[in-house]
Protein backbone atom coordinates (compact mmCIF):
# COMPACT_ATOMS: atom_id res chain seq x y z
CA UNK A 1 0.00 0.00 0.00
CA UNK A 2 1.09 3.64 -0.18
CA UNK A 3 0.01 7.24 -0.16
CA UNK A 4 -0.61 7.96 -4.01
CA UNK A 5 2.18 10.22 -5.73
CA UNK A 6 1.82 12.63 -9.17
CA UNK A 7 4.24 10.09 -10.37
CA UNK A 8 5.08 6.52 -9.95
CA UNK A 9 7.96 4.04 -10.76
CA UNK A 10 6.93 0.57 -12.05
CA UNK A 11 9.90 -2.06 -13.44
CA UNK A 12 12.17 1.04 -14.04
CA UNK A 13 9.17 3.13 -16.11
CA UNK A 14 7.87 6.37 -14.75
CA UNK A 15 3.99 6.46 -15.06
CA UNK A 16 1.79 9.27 -14.09
CA UNK A 17 -1.10 9.47 -12.01
CA UNK A 18 -4.30 9.62 -14.19
CA UNK A 19 -7.29 8.99 -11.24
CA UNK A 20 -7.80 8.04 -8.09
CA UNK A 21 -11.06 5.70 -7.70
CA UNK A 22 -12.70 4.27 -4.30
CA UNK A 23 -13.56 1.33 -6.80
CA UNK A 24 -11.40 -1.43 -7.69
CA UNK A 25 -14.00 -1.92 -10.44
CA UNK A 26 -14.24 1.51 -11.68
CA UNK A 27 -10.30 1.75 -11.67
CA UNK A 28 -10.02 -1.33 -13.94
CA UNK A 29 -12.86 0.00 -16.31
CA UNK A 30 -10.59 3.31 -16.54
CA UNK A 31 -7.08 1.04 -16.99
CA UNK A 32 -8.80 -0.56 -19.99
CA UNK A 33 -10.03 2.44 -21.87
CA UNK A 34 -6.50 3.31 -21.97
CA UNK A 35 -4.78 0.36 -22.33
CA UNK A 36 -4.55 0.47 -26.19
CA UNK A 37 -2.78 3.63 -26.12
CA UNK A 38 -1.08 3.51 -23.02
CA UNK A 39 0.77 1.23 -20.29
CA UNK A 40 -1.65 1.26 -17.03
CA UNK A 41 -0.60 0.53 -13.80
CA UNK A 42 -3.43 0.25 -11.20
CA UNK A 43 -1.87 0.60 -7.19
CA UNK A 44 -3.79 0.32 -4.47
CA UNK A 45 -3.51 3.41 -1.86
CA UNK A 46 -3.02 3.41 2.29
CA UNK A 47 -6.72 4.49 2.42
CA UNK A 48 -8.31 1.99 0.24
CA UNK A 49 -8.68 3.65 -2.88
CA UNK A 50 -7.04 2.74 -5.65
CA UNK A 51 -4.73 5.04 -8.00
CA UNK A 52 -4.42 4.40 -11.61
CA UNK A 53 -1.06 5.42 -13.55
CA UNK A 54 -0.37 5.56 -17.08
CA UNK A 55 2.68 6.14 -19.73
CA UNK A 56 2.24 6.60 -23.23
CA UNK A 57 3.56 3.26 -25.60
CA UNK A 58 6.34 3.86 -27.88
CA UNK A 59 5.40 5.88 -30.73
CA UNK A 60 1.45 6.66 -30.14
CA UNK A 61 -0.50 9.26 -28.19
CA UNK A 62 -2.29 8.81 -24.96
CA UNK A 63 -5.30 10.50 -24.65
CA UNK A 64 -4.24 12.04 -21.22
CA UNK A 65 -0.59 13.13 -22.58
CA UNK A 66 -1.95 16.25 -21.74
CA UNK A 67 -2.56 15.84 -17.73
Amino acid sequence: MMKPSRWQLVDGQVYRLVDILHSKRNAEILAKSLEDNCAVAIIPTEDGRWAVYWRPKTGTLCPYGVV
